[in-house]
């Protein structure tokens, strides 16, 4: 695999119903929201400039590394899931067509467009609805993909501004994301990231009216169990080891998948069920779907003919989730004869030996994230990241929302209530990560993506611009270059 140029994570579409992450019927939650807050902080306890972080000593190898929930967004004027929901099926046209560019109001963050009141409420939800009695005493992190790229690119010294809320609940740190705003509308050239998708992948008749699909994976990494969710694209509707990922589908070559209809599984269909709402709360779970094997998830990705994917960009999100299918899809003013379905597990592997420090670092900096937190008066602190290049903890005050409602704090304060095990008796774990000089910026800071944010995402997503420098920019003409 080359590398030419760097990719921007987009949002999806699905074919056979509405578009994936254009906002239709979605009726916005007004009650406060993680992104547009206007709530005063606490102190500033620290600043951090990529160069003030050490590696930690932990293991940078993902092991016991297991789904354990998903969700499906319907498109509804009302928030409601679908658990445990499907993946939209991988479902390429069988005959090519000239695409339209992206437009329209389209997602950033799905989740907090939906329902801005608990955005990490859904997530929780679908875990206790498939495993009411799950014991989560032993997870450390609760984070989304979107969230840890974020932290990852900082310590690598690639990031934008952002801003990311952390509370402690019982012995779990939880890590909040924030953007400055939910949605956007496209009113010029951005590409095609939401209309392949959406001309590629298709919903099961199981989970139609879906929007998106979201994952929860719990794995450990460097000492720390996490909880992590990301959106998937879509998946393999045939045997992972039927596919040739390798090749190119080129002219002629793409009616090979075009009929499949079947949503392989690693458990059985279930029905749409009945609408059931959280007591107290506004978000609705329903039964539809079915568990989806993870060997079978893709990541999708759309380039100019001629700039092929930066792999380095793109690995670290996939590398989080774990996300062993890429599929590369390049375009001649949106038509796409080239497109690629890639194994990349060897490649995950290889990008994690070539990355051990960063991840190491990457390691430091969430332990030194968590103590800070821990030690704070609210226990809840905001980590923004400055136009200047620091790294910005302060404490959250009181006022501010708590990241869930109480009866899932309750739940997870289980342990901690019973008087185990409270992260503030932990040793000072974060020493190898020293407080930075302190510049102060006080600008606003940028949207930010992943899988989550559709031009990607994450899941874990940048925009999908082809254009990556003011040097090597020559695709479209119309992004700020």
């Amino acid at each position: 695999m080359s590398s030419r140029g760097s990719v921007k994570y987009r949002f999806n579409y699905g074919r056979g119903g509405t578009s994936r992450n254009s906002i239709t019927n979605t009726k916005r939650d007004r009650s406060p929201s993680p992104d547009v807050d206007e709530l005063p902080l606490g102190d500033l306890v620290v600043e951090l400039h990529p160069a003030d972080i050490s590696p930690s000593d932990g293991l940078t190898h993902i092991s016991n590394y297991k789904c354990i929930a998903s969700y499906n967004w319907l498109d509804s004027s009302e928030p409601v899931i679908l658990v445990p929901g499907s993946p939209a099926i991988w479902s390429p046209p069988a005959h090519r067509r000239k695409l339209e560019p992206d437009k329209g109001e389209v997602f950033i963050d799905q989740n907090a467009a939906r329902y801005g009141s608990f955005p990490l409420e859904p997530m929780f939800r679908a875990i206790y609805e498939v495993h009411p009695e799950l014991d989560l005493d032993d997870v450390d992190v609760v984070i989304c993909r979107n969230t840890m790229g974020k932290l990852f690119d900082f310590v690598t010294t690639n990031s934008r501004r952002f801003e990311i809320d952390v509370e402690i609940i019982g012995d779990k740190a939880v890590f909040i994301r924030k953007e400055r705003k939910a949605t956007e509308f496209i009113d010029e050239f951005r590409g095609f990231g939401h209309t392949f998708p959406e001309e590629y992948t298709r919903w099961d008749s199981a989970v139609k009216g879906s929007s998106s699909h979201h994952r929860i994976a719990e794995y450990e990494f460097a000492g720390l169990k996490y909880l992590l969710r990301f959106e998937s694209d879509g998946y393999l509707a045939e045997t992972v080891g039927g596919l040739d990922k390798a090749s190119s589908w080129r002219q002629g070559n793409m009616a090979g998948l075009a009929n499949t209809t079947t949503l392989l599984s690693s458990g059985n269909l279930t029905t749409i069920g009945e609408k059931r709402p959280m007591a107290g709360h506004g978000l609705t779970v329903r039964k539809g779907g079915s568990e989806s094997d993870q060997e079978a998830i893709i990541e999708i990705k759309t380039r100019a003919a001629h700039k092929v994917l930066d792999m380095e960009s793109v690995l670290p999100r996939l590398w989080m989730s774990q996300t062993p299918n890429l599929i590369a899809a390049y375009h001649k003013g949106g038509r796409f004869d080239d497109v690629q379905i890639l194994d990349v597990r060897k490649d995950l592997g290889k990008w994690e030996e070539r990355n051990s420090v960063n991840l190491r670092k990457l390691d430091a900096l969430t332990r030194r994230i968590i103590d800070t937190a821990q030690h704070s008066t609210t226990r809840k602190c905001r980590v923004k990241r400055t136009a200047s290049g620091v790294l910005e903890i302060r404490e959250l005050n009181s006022s501010h929302q708590s990241a869930l409602p109480d009866d899932l704090r309750h739940k997870l304060k289980k342990k901690d209530l019973e008087g185990e095990n409270d992260l503030e008796d932990e040793d000072d774990r974060s020493k190898e990560v020293e407080q930075g000089s302190p510049e102060r910026d006080s600008g606003d800071y940028d949207d930010f993506d992943d899988d989550d944010q559709r031009y990607d995402e994450e899941d874990d997503s940048d925009k999908d611009f082809t254009a990556c420098s003011l040097d090597d920019c020559g695709y479209c003409g119309h992004c700020s270059y």
